[in-house]
């Protein structure tokens, strides 16, 4: 009972570990994105969400 126990705290470990890495890969996106964008704040606004959807799907994989 308590080896199993372990074994499923381990993998919910790993999993938000996963999570948290995707979800810092993401901030450097939007990071990136305000950079190139900032001159025309129109296209940020226009292709943000694409990228934020894209990101979103990734994570959940």
């Amino acid at each position: 009972m308590d080896i199993s126990r372990q074994y499923y705290h381990n993998l919910i470990k790993k999993d938000v570990l996963y999570t948290i890495d995707k979800l810092i890969k993401f901030k450097d996106i939007i990071i990136h994105f305000l950079f190139l964008f900032q001159m025309n704040s129109c296209n940020f606004i226009l292709y943000f969400p694409l990228v934020d959807n894209h990101t979103r799907y990734n994570i959940n994989k």
